[in-house]
């Protein structure tokens, strides 16, 4: 699995500070919301579930 840190990225001028993906302006956490809406990983994350992993990683980091 690849460091979270490789497709995870914090900038304080991007929604907030909130922690998102790589290149876009996705937040870590709308990944879970559309998770927790019924979205598939697949649906979400096109297919890239060791991705997922790397989500739940960074998500037990910050608490």
């Amino acid at each position: 699995m690849k460091n979270y840190r490789d497709r995870i990225h914090i900038n304080p001028n991007i929604r907030s500070g909130k922690p998102c993906i790589v290149n876009t302006h996705i937040a870590v956490s709308d990944v879970f919301d559309y998770l927790g809406g019924g979205m598939s990983v697949e649906e979400v994350l096109d297919g890239d579930c060791n991705f997922f992993c790397v989500l739940l990683a960074n998500s037990t980091k910050n608490q």
